[in-house]
């Protein structure tokens, strides 16, 4: 029996299924998981970053506490006076004990810029200046000033406004003013002359950007120190850690992605990947394109290549496009960065294609941050002050590539004299990126760390892993045997909006082209087949694509014209629209299975080749692609590798991992299973056969639907045919003298086996198909037990206490209009109308400044046609201001007002004043079931009644003992089990079992949890239907274990869990 296992490795989800291959279904399933995101990485990173900032902050404050304590002889102060008139009396004059403790403080919060980055000296502020221009502006003003005289000199002119991107200052600017505080004031206190120095130590500590959190003493494995294998404390670099090591030489370190000679091999791969009709370029072309071009600072471009080699862009294949379909070649942006320099200079000559030079100074300006840092640096390497000032300051040095210089020389001159790609070449010196030790073990394991791909395809892999090793524990225990295939099919988006955008445009496509040609035929009934006729014929403009000749839509009616693949299908395996054209029958049947230079070039045609050329490139409807297939004038016998790779294997990066990864691992440990990654494409048409429902996506069975449909493809003829002729492999095809073009078809002279248009119908296939729609599925959702997740929603809400309808005092939300002035997406002006009109108390000027409100109110009834009354006043007076005597108010961009009673929350300790602040959004780790007498209860763990401690998190009993008291569950209850994110669980409610997967805590008072489908999405507006009250009217609640293949088991008893590992 020969098993094989399809998997269609989606965003969020994998589809998997088993069968024989007799096309017997032995089982199949859905495993769904959260999207992985950029965005949620760099959030998580952010925050924590922020955490280490504000606690080393407070760090700091706290040892400069304790020393102006112990040195003052006094405690914290209260705040007394405005603290920039203090600071700037105490350059002067004596000061208070208290008023010298505040100002030290005042200043040890806030120490200003410590180094500028490239980003910095880019990025403009709404005034249009950069941070680097504003320090420069400063400058001029601290020749004769400090920080604090500046500072209080805008206070009293500004409207008490001291802070903000305009009011930036160095760090050695503050520490300026600090060093002369200290000195007038040692000449009035000799304990501040005594302790000056360990201030300034104080003041000066700060942790590098590149030594990360933890020290020798307190080892982190997120820090430089770290314990290693032993168990001994180690010093790394953190830099070169997050670089990464070559893909080929371990050892070596990866070069700067932006370095010329990076830049350079990812170019001449390009270059080497294209061909020239039937010819590749030459060493000395792309010598010619390399020094004519990129050494003087010009990309590369289609246009460029053709002039150069070639009278007609469109004889030239083989480039890469972007998402737009143009033509995409290597730009060498860093290096036009650094020439650009040095031309201001009128120096371009020295660095116009100096490799080491340019190599150089992008590993400093990739490695480096600071400004200042990398001016060092670059004078250190050689480089003139002027020079390496203005290099410093550049952006865009960010990332590394996947592998060293060393292993880009050791090719370079091949990837020049040869005209083969990098991998061709790394493969004919024996270099492999395979360690075998690595791959060796019962099942498979994925790290990922140096594949350059999404977050999102880095889970989606890591989840395929689990359910390839669950696949073949099952088949190993049940049939004692490996896998023969398995056949992967992967997301060509990147994320599952993106994937919705897709359809989107698809749908919107679709629906244009159709009510076109409703409108061409005048909603006359015809058939699919002359539906994609008349579309065809539109895009040819009404004329038969290869004699030329105006058509009807009469003779269309009359069955008169057929579809043509450009290329035989049977040579190209292509049945998209670009390989497809409306010809007369006639046309069609002496075409045969032939290309159209073949065809025509015989003279069999109604007209020559060059006519023919001659029309498809005038016709500007036509894709490049479409172009490329009417255009081809090879023998596609000769190109049978290029076509599987472009319609039957996907090629793109993230499958080639995913390829190599399981097939190393098979090699290294002698299973003889194969591994083959599909483009989804090539099954599409074969679905539209079977005519699946159009409702698939409103359960989640479509995605183990696909996954059968690819393992089923490697069942049908057609594959065994190609597999047969061409011996197909995933890297080469064996170029056989067996292998000869006969009539149209390829065919194997000792097999005698031929690939033809009659294969590619697959009824046994297609019925297969048609069955797997009605097979029950199987599903598992990756369940979420990690203690360390998100505390809150990181936004934080200010609060008021205000009287409501009844004379009682509230606690409530404040929330604010932001941007009033706005207008389109986002605009709230005409929201603040309504409530201005509707519901003027919750508005804090209301209550607090009705001056103001009046003038609001004016406003509104001025431009009472206007959606946004706000912005048309903005259009011809500015902002509106502040009320004030002499019109000089602030100006107002937000506007506060009540959104609502203070439900849960918690308090925002660290931020002090007489209204407190909150966390609304309470993230619930998991919530524990009791059960007392009939009725069920629950006890919501939230994350932040766990404690981090020895290596474990462990809940705060005292909480959740009080927790347990808030709930009115007494000693009595009987805990039954925990439910954490994605664990499935079933209750009996008027006879009726239901069955959900644990989604998250609703409302705690009342009781109610939110749940969601486990076999379907749960979108927002079924979320009423999804909110279960956990009381007396359910029965026989039960929780269970689904493993990664959707198979479930009854929970056995559990113990209630208090502390929980990583």
């Amino acid at each position: 029996m020969e098993l094989k296992l399809g998997l269609d490795i989606g965003v969020a989800s994998v589809g998997w299924g088993i069968i024989d291959e007799n096309y017997n279904v032995i089982d199949s399933g859905v495993r769904l998981f959260p999207e992985g995101s950029a965005e949620e990485n760099l959030t998580r990173r952010t925050m924590r970053s922020s955490r280490r900032r504000i606690r080393r902050m407070h760090h700091r404050l706290q040892r400069m506490r304790i020393l102006l304590s112990n040195t003052l002889a006094i405690n914290f102060p209260e705040p007394q006076g405005n603290i920039y008139e203090i600071r700037s009396r105490g350059l002067q004059e004596l000061l208070s004990r208290e008023e010298l403790f505040l100002a030290v403080m005042h200043l040890t919060k806030r120490r200003g810029t410590h180094f500028l980055t490239a980003e910095d000296i880019e990025g403009k502020n709404n005034n249009g200046k950069s941070t680097e221009e504003i320090l420069s502006e400063q400058e001029a003003c601290l020749a004769k000033k400090y920080v604090c005289e500046i500072q209080y000199e805008r206070y009293l002119t500004d409207n008490g406004k001291v802070r903000g991107i305009e009011n930036r200052f160095r760090n050695k600017d503050y520490l300026r003013e600090l060093e002369q505080l200290l000195a007038v004031q040692s000449k009035f206190y000799d304990e501040i002359e005594k302790n000056a120095d360990a201030i300034l130590e104080i003041y000066k500590s700060k942790r590098e950007y590149y030594e990360g959190p933890g020290s020798e003493k307190s080892p982190t494995p997120y820090g430089r120190y770290r314990y290693d294998e032993n168990g001994n404390v180690i010093k790394i670099d953190l830099i070169d850690l997050m670089r990464g090591r070559c893909t080929y030489f371990p050892d070596e370190k990866r070069i700067a992605k932006g370095a010329y000679t990076a830049c350079l091999f990812n170019l001449l791969n390009d270059l080497n990947n294209l061909k020239v009709g039937e010819r590749k370029l030459t060493e000395d072309e792309k010598k010619y394109f390399v020094k004519e071009f990129i050494d003087k600072g010009k990309n590369i471009t289609l246009k460029i290549i053709a002039k150069k080699v070639v009278k007609d862009e469109n004889e030239i294949t083989g480039y890469r496009i972007d998402k737009n379909n143009k033509p995409l070649f290597t730009e060498f942006k860093q290096y036009k960065s650094i020439l650009k320099i040095y031309q201001a200079f009128d120096k371009a000559d020295y660095a116009e294609g100096n490799l080491d030079l340019c190599d150089n100074i992008s590993e400093i300006l990739t490695r480096l941050k600071s400004v200042e840092e990398r001016k060092i640096a670059l004078m250190n390497y050689g480089i003139e002050k002027e020079i390496a000032q203005e290099l410093s300051k550049v952006s865009g040095f960010t990332e590394y590539h996947s592998l060293s210089k060393k292993a880009m020389d050791l090719i370079m001159g091949d990837l020049w004299a040869t005209d083969k790609n990098q991998m061709q070449i790394f493969y004919d010196a024996g270099m492999t990126e395979v360690n075998k030790n690595d791959y060796i073990g019962e099942e498979i394991k994925f790290d990922g760390s140096d594949w350059i791909v999404s977050p999102i395809t880095k889970r989606a892999v890591a989840e395929s892993v689990k359910v390839i090793n669950a696949a073949r524990k099952l088949v190993r225990r049940k049939y004692g045997q490996e896998f023969s295939h398995i056949i992967i099919e992967m997301a060509r988006e990147k994320n599952s909006a993106e994937e919705k955008q897709n359809k989107q445009k698809i749908q919107r496509i679709n629906e244009e082209r159709g009510n076109a040609i409703r409108e061409l035929t005048l909603g006359k009934k015809i058939t699919p087949r002359q539906f994609e006729i008349i579309g065809l014929l539109k895009e040819q403009d009404m004329k038969c694509a290869y004699s030329g000749k105006s058509v009807s839509l009469t003779q269309v009616y009359e069955n008169m014209l057929e579809v043509d693949h450009i290329i035989p299908r049977s040579l190209s395996f292509d049945n998209s629209r670009n390989n497809k054209v409306a010809v007369l029958v006639i046309e069609n049947q002496k075409k045969g299975q032939r290309t159209p230079f073949q065809y025509l070039n015989s003279g069999a045609g109604a007209i020559t080749y060059a006519d023919y050329k001659a029309m498809v490139l005038k016709n500007n409807s036509y894709s490049a692609r479409k172009k490329a297939n009417l255009l081809y004038e090879e023998a596609p016998e000769k190109e049978l590798r290029g076509f599987i790779n472009r319609n039957l294997v996907d090629t793109r990066y993230a499958c080639r991992e995913v390829l190599n990864m399981l097939q190393n691992y098979f090699n290294a440990n002698e299973i003889n299973t194969k591994v083959k990654v599909v483009n989804g494409s090539f099954t599409f048409d074969f679905r539209k056969k079977a005519k699946l429902d159009k409702d698939r996506d409103a359960t989640y069975a479509h995605h183990a639907q696909d996954a059968l449909i690819v393992a089923g493809l490697f069942n049908t003829d057609l594959i065994k045919k190609i597999n047969s002729i061409i011996k197909m492999s995933d890297s080469f095809l064996d170029e056989k003298k067996t292998i000869i073009f006969d009539n149209g078809m390829v065919v194997n002279t000792v097999t005698g086996e031929f690939v033809s248009e009659a294969d590619f119908s697959a009824n046994k296939y297609i019925q297969f198909i048609k069955q797997i729609e009605l097979r029950p599925q199987k599903y598992s959702h990756k369940v979420d037990r990690k203690p360390n997740r998100q505390l809150y929603d990181q936004q934080i809400k200010s609060t008021r206490t205000c009287l409501n309808a009844k004379g009682k005092e509230e606690i409530y939300v404040v929330t604010k209009y932001k941007n009033i002035y706005t207008v389109g997406l986002g605009s709230c002006g005409d929201k603040l109308k309504k409530r201005i009109l509707e519901k003027p108390e919750s508005l804090l000027m209301y209550r607090n400044d009705q001056e103001t409100f009046k003038k609001f109110r004016e406003i509104v009834d001025f431009y009472n046609d206007a959606k946004n009354p706000f912005a048309e006043y903005f259009k011809e007076h500015g902002p509106i201001k502040k009320f004030a005597k002499k019109d000089n108010g602030p100006e107002i961009f937000d506007v506060k007002f009540l959104d609502g009673r203070l439900g849960v929350h918690r308090i925002n300790s660290r931020q002090q004043g007489k209204n407190k602040s909150v966390y609304l959004q309470i993230k619930s780790f998991r919530v524990d079931i009791y059960q007392e007498g009939e009725q069920y209860k629950f006890v919501n763990v939230p994350y932040d009644m766990l404690k981090f401690s020895s290596g474990v998190y462990k809940i705060d009993m005292e909480k959740y003992l009080q927790s347990k008291q808030n709930k009115k569950i007494t000693k009595q209850a009987i805990f039954l089990f925990s439910l954490y994110h994605g664990e499935v669980f079933s209750y009996e409610k008027e006879g009726v079992k239901y069955w959900w997967q644990f989604s998250c805590l609703n409302n705690d008072t009342s009781n109610v949890i939110e749940v969601k489908y486990i076999d379907k999405p749960s979108p927002a507006a079924t979320q009423g239907k999804r909110m279960i009250t956990i009381g007396s009217k359910i029965k026989n609640m039960k929780k269970y274990h689904v493993d990664v293949l959707g198979n479930i088991y009854p929970a056995s008893k559990e113990i209630l869990q208090t502390e929980i590992k990583l």
